[in-house]
């Protein structure tokens, strides 16, 4: 049997991201690196996109 090796962290990349809901752009082309270890907070009002991102 292997051994069981351990993963290396991982981070977040989004690249030229936009998110669009009926017709109105709620985040234009975005990028985004997250490194492991980092921490983000994504703040913004009721509806701009926080939760589709």
């Amino acid at each position: 049997m292997e051994p069981i090796r351990p993963v290396p962290p991982q981070g977040l990349l989004l690249t030229r991201v936009r998110i669009a809901l009926n017709g109105i752009e709620l985040i234009p082309e975005t990028s985004l690196t997250v490194r492991p270890g980092e921490v983000v907070t994504i703040m913004g009002p009721s509806g701009s996109g926080k939760s589709s991102l």
